[in-house]
This record gives structure tokens, sequence and C-alpha cells, in this order.
């Protein structure tokens, strides 16, 4: 194989679509992708095999990462922090909660001025240069709902209004989520609309209707015939040469051994946690950065469950046990609060409510029911068994919100733990800024007054403040300088001439929605730099 002219590691939300875009621009690409290639065809819904096993998420003796709550206590494996080893990323098994960030998530340095111990970054650019890449990636994968107005939204279950008139009666905004799903087929890209399976999270699609990265931009990318794809590889070093710049990566294969690849220009785009062990692991001086792995920032996550009894609505919801698969309720869109809640709470906005059912999953569901309002088995089991499947739906709230930056959240290079290829594990050093807590009080409050106006019943927080470490950020980020950032306004990673950082890792803030969509907006806008510099003519 000749040298490429571009390399780019990771195929998720923030590398496709830079192979995509520079494979357009007529760039020979090649993307590094640590684990197999899944295509429509493979996917079923065997609970099982794909979400019990290690078939997205490696298992955690071959490839762990390890965490901590505190610098001084001993990092344990887990398992937490992969996004997904497969090519597209999460993105094959996500539920595909495409909302674009709020401009107030491009300021958070000053927002948090009276905040102490944040070590927030404002964006390095304005939030409405993000504008047209959000329109091109709602576009191009075909976002249900979404503001582009292109694709029209999937069609939600009757319970959504019951969601809007409680919504409205608390004194809080409801909307359909926009959905990475595709309700209008596209034929000329072998991509068939939504069959509105019960069974769409956590498994890849049979009909390629998911807005995946591999039926949309790893597609556009191959049908230029300039992308080469190494699956089942995973890049171990970057080369560091003169200058600044980046000479290539070496590259484990399967089966093939390791290899070293050149290239112009190198792509990082591994999720946040991934890509800052690879600059790490790759030696010092390959920044001018002093923050590699610093600032690490996982979205906020609190759960909050009711039920709706079958007697109770059967006459006012007559498809209750039917319908759609998809509630698809937005409430409390990129944390938008009350005058009184602000002053109550000390804050200018918490996040965002996602209102759906209980994953269909039936294991999952049996082991929720076993558990919840305390263990039980035999007979009384078996009673739960047939309330929680036959005599209502239980619906559940997740909500999303911003989490605040501070020094004890990093990642670092374990010096105990290694993984299959004897490469130091990443190790997470994580716990909450209090601010955390009051965000995810009001996310708590906010979805348990909305539960009980709709009429649930057995309304309870099963996750008070917790963590969703597959939404990752902040160890790569963009700022104004090395002394608090990664890479600079245009991707570039600080100190070098030809390295890129594209996923999560660049994002400064955690936003109050998933952050998926802006993942893929920046990386967008990061790929059209790159190909205009390729084709800037060279200074005399």
């Amino acid at each position: 194989m000749n040298d490429p002219d571009v390399i780019v590691i990771g195929s998720g939300a923030g590398g496709a679509p830079v192979a995509a875009r520079l494979c357009e621009a007529g760039a020979t690409v090649l993307v590094v992708e640590k684990g197999p290639f899944y295509k429509k065809a493979d996917f079923d819904r065997d609970e099982v095999e794909w979400v019990r096993r290690d078939k997205f998420i490696p298992h955690v003796r071959k490839d762990p990462h390890t965490r901590r709550n505190d610098e001084g206590l001993r990092a344990v494996p887990t398992a937490d922090g992969w996004i997904s080893c497969v090519v597209g990323g999460g993105t094959v098994h996500m539920g595909g909660y495409f909302l674009r960030a709020a401009p107030e998530d491009a300021v958070q340095a000053t927002r948090f001025q009276t905040v102490q111990a944040a070590t927030a970054e404002d964006w390095p650019f304005a939030y409405d240069a993000l504008t047209r890449f959000y329109d091109q990636a709602e576009q191009e994968l075909g976002v249900s709902g979404a503001p582009s107005g292109k694709d029209p939204a999937i069609v939600s279950h009757e319970v959504a209004g019951l969601v809007d008139a409680a919504a409205k009666t608390v004194g809080v905004s409801s909307a359909p989520t926009p959905r990475a799903i595709l309700t209008v087929p596209r034929p000329d890209e072998d991509r068939a609309a939504c069959a509105y399976h019960a069974l769409c999270g956590s498994y890849g699609c049979p009909n390629d209707a998911k807005g995946a990265m591999g039926p949309t931009y790893i597609r556009r990318a191959e049908r230029t015939g300039k992308l080469i794809l190494w699956t089942e590889a995973m890049a171990t070093r970057l080369v560091k040469g003169d200058k600044g710049r980046i000479e290539g990566v070496v590259v484990k294969r399967k089966g093939q051994g390791e290899t070293t690849v050149k290239a112009k220009v190198v792509v990082l785009a591994a999720g946040a946690i991934e890509s800052a062990r690879l600059l790490l692991l790759s030696g010092p001086g390959l920044t001018t950065s002093t923050q590699v792995g610093k600032n690490l920032w996982f979205s906020l996550f609190t759960e909050v469950v009711g039920r709706l009894p079958r007697a109770a609505f059967a006459e006012k919801v007559p498809a209750l046990m039917a319908g759609s698969p998809f509630l698809n309720r937005t409430v409390m869109a990129h944390g938008a609060m009350s005058d009184k809640d602000q002053a109550a709470h000390r804050l200018d906005r918490a996040g965002s409510l996602h209102f759906g059912f209980v994953h269909d999953n039936p294991i999952h569901r049996a082991e929720r029911a076993a558990v919840d309002g305390g263990f039980v088995f035999g007979s009384k089991l078996k009673e739960r068994l047939h309330t929680h499947f036959r005599e209502g739906r239980h619906i559940v709230v997740e909500g999303f919100g911003e989490a605040v930056p501070h020094k004890g959240s990093y990642i670092d290079l374990d010096p105990r733990v290694k993984d299959r290829h004897g490469l130091k594990a990443a190790r997470i050093t994580h716990f909450h800024h209090p601010r955390d807590q009051r965000v995810a009080q009001v996310m708590r409050e906010t979805s348990q007054k909305v539960l009980t106006e709709m009429g649930c019943t057995e309304v309870k927080t099963t996750v008070g403040l917790g963590e969703t470490t597959s939404l990752q950020g902040g160890t790569c980020r963009m700022g104004k300088g090395p002394e608090t950032a990664v890479v600079d306004e245009t991707g570039q990673v600080f100190g070098t001439t030809n390295l890129y950082v594209t996923c999560g890792g660049a994002l400064p803030s955690s936003l109050n929605v998933p952050p998926t969509l802006t993942i893929i907006a920046n990386a967008l806008r990061v790929a059209e730099g790159i190909a205009k510099a390729r084709t800037r003519p060279a200074k005399p």
C-alpha cells in the first residue's frame, strides 16, 4: 500500500465525517478502526449476544480501563469509558438523540466565573460557526424532526400527549426529540425507513435507518474510491518527526503484526479517553500543551421512572400497551429553567429530560422487576413480572446535564494495569463537582413532578447523580493556547503542524443534551479546514 494522504484513527462520530469530507476532496484516507465492521445483515435482536457480551465494548480482561474516585485511591479495572469498538463507534447502537448544543454551551468559562474550582474553557470560535455544519449533518444523516427540516419527525406514541400536558401544567417546555432515524427511505443510499421495532437503542439497525456512521459517512467515503479501511487494527503510537510534524502512526493489525504508516495529516478521533491515551503513550514532546488528559467530563446523568397503570389509562390511551415504540419527548430542552428555580438552586440552567419507555429487552426488564421496590423471588416475582409486562407501561426519564470540568477529573496512564498488547491502560480519575449535585437535583425533581402529573404511580429515582461515561470529552479540548487547551480553533494540536483531534475530546464543555451531533458538526468543520489547507498554494 502506498502511503495515504491522511490517517484517521477511529471511525465513529468524530472520525467518519472527516474521512468522508477529505475523500470527497480528493485525498486518500486510511481509517484505522480497533474493532470489526458489522453490516445490517449481521444485526438481530438477541439481547445476550449484543447487549451482554463484548460485541461492542471490549471485555475488561482484554482491554481494561481503570477507575478511581480520588487520586489517593488505587484504580480498579473497569469497562467504563469505552464507547464502542466497531466501525461507526457508538453511533451503531445509539438511541439517536440528536439535539444541537445551545449558545450557552460555547461560553462555559464566561458563565462559570463565580463557580469555584471550575477549569472551564470557552469555545475558541463563535457558536454560529457550527450552524451550517449542523444543517449538513442533519440532512446527510436523515435526522427526523431536525431544525433543518428535511425529514419529518418520527411517529410518537400516544403517551407523548400526556407528557406535553403534564409539562405545561408543571411549567416547563416539551417538544418532540430530533432523532438520527430515517422516517423517509433513501433508496439511492440503500437505507430504508424506520420499521418502528421495539428494540432500537443498544442494537444495530437491520434497515440502516439509524444515522450510524457505517451506512452514512463511511459509505460516502467508500463511494469515492479513496477510502482505505483497516478493521481490527489498533494505533499504538504516533511517530514524531522534526519541527512538530507527525511522521506516521504505528498500527497493530490482527494477524498481520505491527506496521508504521506515514501520512501528510493525522486525525485523532478515538474518543476523549482513548485519543488522550494515545497522545500519552506516544511520549513527551509531542505537543506544547500541558493539558492532555485533563479537564475530563462525562455527561451528567439522572434517571427517574414511573408506571402508567393499564386499568387507569385503558380508555384515555387505547394504545397504551402497543403503538409506536418511541415516546420521543424532550422536556426542558437545553436546561431551560424558570427565574424562580434559577434563584433557588443557584443555577443559570440545568439539563434536558428525555422521556421514553423502559427498554424492552426482556432480561433487562425482568431484572428491573425483580429488584425495583426490594428484591423478590418465587411467586412474588411472578406477580411482579405479570404486572410489569402486562398491566401498564413503565416510563423512564433520562436526564442529561452539564458537568463542571475541574482538576479532579482527568485521565492518565495506569502504572500497574496493561491491555492485551502490553500497553498501559487509561486510568480514569473522576468525581463530581458540587454544582453537579444542584443540576441533578433540578433534573430529578422536575422528572418526578411531570411523571406524577401524568398520573404515574411508583415514581422513584433510580439514578440520583451519575454519568454516562460513553458521552465524554474535554481531554484534548479546543482553546486559545497550550496553557489551557490541547488543540486550537482549527482542531490542530498545539506544537504540531499536521495532527488534529475531532472526537469528543476536543469539546471543551459538556452539553445539556447528548453531544453526538455536535461532535459530528465540529468534525465536519475541522475537515473543511483541512481540505482547504491541502489545496492552498504553497508560500513562496
